[in-house]
Parts: structure tokens; sequence; C-alpha cells
């Protein structure tokens, strides 16, 4: 953690904030409002209004944080206040000033923070306004500049307690300087008509000296009988002691006047200060008496109410504030009456001077921030309003898989009342055919964050419907995370779904099978099966026969289509299987399937050589390739070439057909990859063809996450294109699975030891090193010490432990890699399919498939690296 260093003028910043009078004060509703508007205006869950002491930095106003304070060697403020302008940290972690900070590692875990320094008008940087968020990000300009007036209005309320703190001193001033002036005038010999100070102890003096003496000769005179000396002695002595006394008070009264002078100096330049400060706040500052007259303002006042100073002067305060008493306390809310008579919300704090005779009012224009939590107010509304009217549910609940909250259509389709949802556990809503349901909810969340699931749930009633749910992270204003899930009840969809199986079903058997017939009897009759057909009848059966085939393929292309659209495009009885698949062998396919083709058309067909591989389905690839490049070849002048090129670049492989056709029109290129499309009408009969070629190209691309395209210009030729992720890099994790002596390893896990002594046998003698398990515990403790090439799993092991066991092992994400082959007894369903799955993922029926079926299955997912079956 690296310390920020301390600004050049700390004493005087640190006096500034004393003078304040601002540290460890009460919450107050003012900097609450601005935090408050912060947190809203940027979208981070905390908000602060910080101050930087000596040793801490203390919190006058917080939105999402428990603490008061904290070590200012931990802050982001000390670091704030040294920059000219708002200091934005985007990724604290990436940062070296905060990456080790203790608030960045641990509570509250600081990723994002903003500060808007809060600088008075001397030049002193008290804080900061700051936002937080828990996750790293980026401020709009607009937040940036919300947020630097926000960071000025802090600075105004604190520049306006300054502010009060002075008029408090000044006038204590002032009555300390009226009081010491009445006591040094008291002091003082009750005043005479006297000469100029300047001369006035010199003519005292002289009179105390002479006039006793001329006393005493007097009485001398008048009674001869005393004694000359002691009479001249007594004259003397009084006459000194008079002398005395009254230059001493002559002289006090002279160091009263002088201190009187120089307090009431003091006087002047606090009244300075204080008008100078009043003079430029941007809150208007009244002083009225107890008789509710306003006896002076600020700039800022005449400002407020539309008023020159002389016009306000005088004026019952009432007429400014109307309902104001003449002597309120406090802080509250009022309407401030301009002199055009509009009206402008207001914050008023009115406080006592010294003496309780007069009172100081501050007067804060809050239209802004009015209209500002209106908006904010508004904006609260709509998205209530949004969220109440959606059609789709919306639950958010916390860490501790507790509702927080649910909208009405959520409620809806679990069965619940308005708000009965909400501060039940998640529980309640998973069926109790999961088993664990607090375990399988602790490993369904990682699977459901970010990506849109299909799941199983609970309604009220304790019946069980399939539901789509997309989930996500956020931070709320407390601690700890919160989770928000969008719902879909998925019960109509399925329903539907399943009479649209049933129907592909149907039209496959009903119209297949009696094609195909149709096909075979026009084949014979072709062939001379009933005798040599004339010229006329050959060429019409050969017509039918031509149009029988095409009705196939366009009733295969349809079925093919139905399926694409359901995600579930099937290859034989089984699901589309995503592996690695090299392109060499993708294009040697493909060049086999269009060889016959492309000669009969006398058209050359050329593939560069390709050593990328893709993970995807290889008999869906050769199909769209097959397609294209006979669509290639179809469209191309007898004599001309097609060329087959693959590219690899960032992580996706790009292959390319180019031909030298006519091209096709940019009127036409958005929409040749749609059903029944073709560039030109007479296409359908004079190259053949459904229409439905592309668009089965696009969907099954599609389901491989790429892209398919093309670039063409007429008479010039075409150029179509798909890309489609590669194959990912090996992860050394992998390695573990072979077994030390090089033999492939499978741990078969199975109560059935009937079936598990057959299926040992014959991967034995296949070469492959097998590990058994009767139950989860045991099989969960064999892959633990040591991951197998392949695990094989039964869901029915005892007390329904296949399905927990899965959940367990897709819950360390190391051991979620391993491929899985599940051999059950039961069917199960390819919706439910993706919950069960751990890395490449097989499903078999037992009383579907044959030994010899699970030990192919078996040996394509080792690999290929089994010895082939001894005999």
């Amino acid at each position: 953690m690296k310390a920020a260093r301390v600004p050049g003028r700390e004493r005087e910043r640190l006096q500034a904030l004393r003078d304040a009078e601002i540290l460890d004060t009460p919450p107050e509703a003012d900097f609450d409002a601005l935090t408050r508007i912060a947190a809203a205006v940027c979208g981070t869950p905390i908000a602060l209004v910080s101050l930087l002491d000596a040793d801490r930095q203390w919190f006058k106003s917080k939105v999402g944080l428990a603490e008061t304070e904290m070590p200012r060697r931990e802050s982001f403020a000390a670091h704030a206040i040294l920059e000219p302008d708002l200091l934005e940290v985007s990724d604290a972690q990436a940062d070296e000033r905060f990456a080790d900070n203790p608030q960045v590692v641990g509570r509250p875990h600081v990723r994002f923070y903003a500060g808007a320094p809060l600088r008075t008008a001397d030049g002193h940087d008290l804080g900061t306004l700051c936002v937080i968020d828990h996750v790293p990000r980026s401020l709009t300009p607009e937040q940036r500049s919300a947020l630097r007036d926000l960071g000025q209005q802090a600075t105004a309320q604190i520049e306006l307690r300054r502010t009060v703190s002075e008029l408090r001193r000044a006038v204590g001033e002032r009555e300390s300087a009226e009081a010491a002036l009445r006591r040094a005038l008291d002091s003082a010999v009750p005043p005479a008509p006297l000469p100029a100070p300047a001369t006035r102890p010199g003519v005292l003096a002289l009179a105390a000296l002479m006039v006793p003496l001329a006393l005493t000769l007097a009485g001398a005179q008048l009674q001869p009988s005393w004694e000359p000396r002691l009479v001249l002695a007594g004259g003397v002595f009084g006459s000194l002691l008079i002398f005395g006394l009254v230059w001493s008070l002559a002289d006090a009264r002279r160091g009263a006047l002088e201190r009187a002078e120089r307090i009431t100096g003091a006087l002047r330049a606090s009244e300075q200060r204080v008008r100078s400060v009043m003079d430029t706040v941007a809150d208007a500052i009244v002083t009225f008496g107890r008789d509710a007259k306003v006896q002076s303002a600020n700039p800022a006042a005449e400002w407020l109410f539309g008023r020159r100073l002389a016009d306000l002067i005088g004026r019952d305060v009432g007429d400014l504030i109307p309902g104001m008493v003449p002597a309120p306390s406090g802080q509250v809310e009022a309407e401030a009456a301009r002199a055009d008579g509009s009206t402008v919300p207001v914050d008023l704090a009115v406080t006592p001077a010294a003496g309780g005779d007069t009172f100081v009012a501050t007067v804060r224009d809050v239209s802004e921030r009015r209209a500002a939590e209106q908006a904010l107010r508004q904006s609260e509304q709509r998205t209530r309003s949004i969220l109440d009217n959606l059609l789709g549910g919306l639950i958010t609940i916390d860490a501790e898989a507790n509702i927080e909250s649910a909208n009405p259509a959520a409620e809806a389709i679990f069965g619940y009342e308005r708000g009965a949802l909400v501060g039940r556990p998640l529980t309640a809503l998973v069926p109790e055919s999961v088993g664990d349901r607090a375990a399988y909810l602790r490993t369904a969340f990682a699977r459901a964050i970010g990506r849109v699931t299909e799941w199983r749930g609970r309604r009220l009633s304790g019946e069980e419907f399939p539901f789509e749910l997309s989930m996500f992270e956020f931070t709320g204003g407390g601690e700890g995370r919160h989770f928000a899930g969008s719902v879909r009840d998925l019960s109509e969809r399925h329903a539907v779904e399943k009479l649209k199986g049933e129907f592909i079903s149907t039209v496959s058997h009903e119209l297949r099978t009696p094609l195909a017939s149709i096909r075979g009897s026009l084949s014979l009759l072709a062939g001379g099966i009933l005798g040599d057909l004339s010229d006329e009848a050959r060429e019409m059966v050969t017509i039918a026969e031509r149009n029988c085939v095409r009705l196939i393929g366009l009733v295969n292309d349809i079925l093919d289509i139905e399926r694409l659209e359901q995600g579930r495009l099937e290859q034989g009885r089984l699901q589309m299987e995503m592996a690695e698949v090299a392109m060499a062998n993708v294009l040697a396919r493909t060049r086999e399937a269009v060889q016959a083709f492309a000669a009969e058309r006398q058209v050359a067909v050329e593939m560069e050589p390709t050593a990328a591989a893709v993970q995807g389905d290889d008999g869906r690839l050769v199909q769209v390739l097959v397609n294209l490049v006979s669509n290639a070849v179809k469209f191309s002048p007898a004599g001309a070439t097609v060329r087959v090129l693959v590219r690899e670049n960032g992580g996706r492989v790009r292959v390319e057909v180019a031909d030298r056709g006519r091209g096709i029109p940019a009127s036409h290129r958005a929409a040749i990859f749609e059903r029944f499309r073709q560039v030109e009408s007479s296409d359908a009969r004079d190259k053949g063809g459904t229409g439905l070629g592309l668009a089965i190209c696009k969907a099954i691309v599609d389901q491989h996450g790429g892209e398919i395209g093309v670039e063409s210009e007429v008479g010039q030729g075409s150029t179509f294109w798909f890309e489609i992720p590669s194959a990912p890099a090996a992860d050394r994790f992998l390695e573990m699975f072979r077994a030390a002596d090089g033999r492939p390893d499978v741990i078969l896990a199975d109560h059935d030891a009937t079936l598990l002594g057959v299926l040992v046998r014959q991967l034995v003698g296949d070469g492959v090193r097998v590990r058994v398990a009767f139950d989860a515990a045991e099989a969960e403790q064999a892959v633990r010490e040591s991951a197998p090439r392949l695990l094989v799993v039964d869901l029915g092991l005892p007390d329904g432990e296949g399905r927990r066991l899965l959940d367990h092992l897709r819950a360390d994400k190391r051991l979620s890699l391993l491929p899985l082959l599940v051999y059950s007894a039961q069917d199960v369903d390819e919706r439910r399919q993706p919950m069960l799955g751990l890395g490449p993922t097989r499903f078999l029926t037992k009383s579907r498939v044959t030994d010899v079926e699970v030990r192919t299955v078996v040996s394509q997912m080792l690999g290929g690296e089994a010895r082939e079956a001894r005999p």
C-alpha cells in the first residue's frame, strides 16, 4: 500500500477543519441528501462525505457503510485531496497505490472509487464526497460533472458552518469588548473639566504639591504658636501624599482608555472578517431581532429574495419566509417569497446569537436538489411500475438464498399471493425430487449465473413445472452478495413442443414411408421390371422419379429445420455432439461427397490442406460444407474451379467456398439464408433444389455459435463463408486422466454387480484399466484420489446418489472437466441432460443399447486409445 503524502499547508488545513466545528457532530439531513443523490446518480452502493483529521478519516454522512471512521493512512481520500480535480480509480486491485489496501482486500471490498475534493474558498481541502463500488467500472462524463457539483454543495454546507461560527465569535468578541470598556471606564476617576490628556498629570501633580503646602503655611500664620519646622514638614508630607494619589489615578485612566481603543479596533476587524464571509458565502444569511425585523443581510440574500439591501433592512422576516415565527429554532424546510411573487424551496436554519436578542437565519436554495430528488422518485416509481407489469417473473435473493423481493408475475408463476414470497427461503421453490435441496442450490448457482438455463420448479400446490432462468449477481445498499433471476414459465411451450414433436414424428412416418415406396416403384419401372417402356412412358416415369426425389429432400429439409429450431438436431438416435473435429477430415469427406457431381458438371474442386481444428459436430459440418460446395459447383460454368480455403484467426476458424459463377445481386444477399429463397424463381426448375439448403446451413452454424455469410459481385462470382470457434487448447489437467501405466483409465460406478462384471471383462479385454465403485461415496473418493480418463455412472445408485455425485463433481472447478458417460436404466430427457453433464458427456439407456454399442461409445470417448476388442 502506497501512503499519500501530507499536503503542504497541513497545519492551516487542520485549523480550517477545526474552525468549521463539524467533526464528531450528529448526522444532518442536508449532507445525507447529498450522499443519497450521489449514490443514485453514479449507480454505486456506497457514497460518503468524509473529512480528513490528523490521523483518521471521519464520515459526516454515509450510504451503504456501517463504519463511522477509519485510519487516514488507509483512506482513498488522502490521495484525492492531493488532486486538482476528481480522483477516479477504475480498478483498485490494478492500481499500485491501493492493490494491497485493507479496504480493498477486506471489507468494504473497494474496487471502484471516485472522489471530489471538498475545497474551501481559501484553498484548503477538508475531505471528499466520494462514491464506491465493489466491481471495476468507470463514470460517464455526466456522472463526473454531477459528482463535482454535489461536492461543491457539500463544501458550501461546511463553509456555512464556518460562517455561523464566525458570527458567534464576532458577537462574543463585541460583547467582551463592551464589558471590558465599561469596567475600564468605571475604574477611572469620575470625569471633570480637565485640560488635554497630555498636560493633565502635571497640572494635577502641581496642584497636589502646592495646595497642601499653601494651606499649611496659611495655618502657621494664623497660629504663631505652632512649631515652624513641624508645620512645614507636615505640609510637605501631605502635598507628596496627595500628589502620588492623583498621579496614580491619572495613569490608570490613561491605561483604560488605551485598552478600550485596542478592543474597539479588534471589534472592527472582527466585523470586517464576518462581513467578508457573509458577502462571499453562497447561502443567504439574514439577522433579525425579537421583533422579527431584518437587521442585516448578505448579497446572496438579495439575490435569493430578489430585493435590494435597502428593501430588506427593517422588513418583517415573515414577509420573506411566510409562516416563519418571530424566533424559530432548529432546521426546517420552507418556501422563500421573492419580490416578483414567485416562491423558492429552501432549507432554513435559525441560530440565536449571544445574548438571545438577535437571530441568524441561514437560507439555502434547494430547487436543484428537490428537482433531483423528484426525478429520482419518479425513476423509482417508473422502475417499480415496469417490474410490476412485466410478463416475466423477477426474483431477488441474498447470499443466504432468502427471497428479498418478487414481482407479481413471479408470484403468479409459483402460485403465491402478492408479497407472500418475500422472506421465504429459495428452497421453497425447488422440487423435492432433487433430493437435498440446499446442496442442489449451492451447485446450481454456478451453472445459472450469466446464462439462460432451464430448471424444474415447485408451485405452492406442490406441482412441478419447467421454467427458464437467467440469473445475474449485483451489489445492493447493504453488505453481502445479492442475486436476481428472471423467470419464465415453460409449461405451455413444452406442451406445444410436445405437439410439434408428435407432428414431426407423424410426418416422418406418414410421408417418408410412402414416398420411399413410390420412389422405389418408379425406379423398378424405369429399370424394366414390367418390361420395356416406350420412350414417352420412360420420360414420364423419369419425371415422376425426379420430382419424388425432390419431394423427399424437401420433407427431410423441413424436418431438419424444425429440429434445429428446437435446438436438438439429431444424429441418428443421438443428440448433436460437440467434440474436437479436424477440418482436414471434414474437407476429405466433403470431397468424396461432391466428387461425382462436380465431374458431371465438369467443374474442378480445389481444397487447400489445413491443420485447423474446431469444436463441433463433424457430421453436421460436413453437411454444411457439402451444401456450399454443391451450390458453388451448380452455379459455376463448365471448366471453372471451385476453391475451398480454411483459415484460423483469433480463436475462430473461417471456411471460404469461392466460385466464378454469375454472382448474387446485392438486393438478394440478405435473404438467401431464409427458407425457400432462391436468387431467381427459375433456379428451382433449372438448377434443382428446395431453397432450404442455406437455411439449414445457417441453423447448423448458429448451433455451433458461429456466423455465416456471403460476399459476391454480379458477373464475378461469390464467396460463401462461415466461422465457428476453434478447438480449445488442451488443458494440462487432462493429462492426469491417463493412468500411470499408459492405459486409459475408466471408473465404473454402478450397484449392479452382474452388469459390472460383464463390463469389466469386456473393457479389460479391450486394453482399458478399470476401477469399480458400488456407491456414490466410493466413486467420489476414487475420482478425487486419481481422476480417470472417463467416468461411467448409473443414475440409479442407492438413495438417488448418482445425481448427487454429479452435483459434487460439478461444483469442483477441475473435476467438472471429466468426460462422463451416463449409463442408466432410465431415459434422460434431453432438457435435463445439460443439468447432469460434466465435460464431454454422452447418455445411453441400458435397455436400448447392446454391449457392443457400449464398448464402441467408451472407445470413442477415450479417443480411440483403447485397443480394439480381442476376438
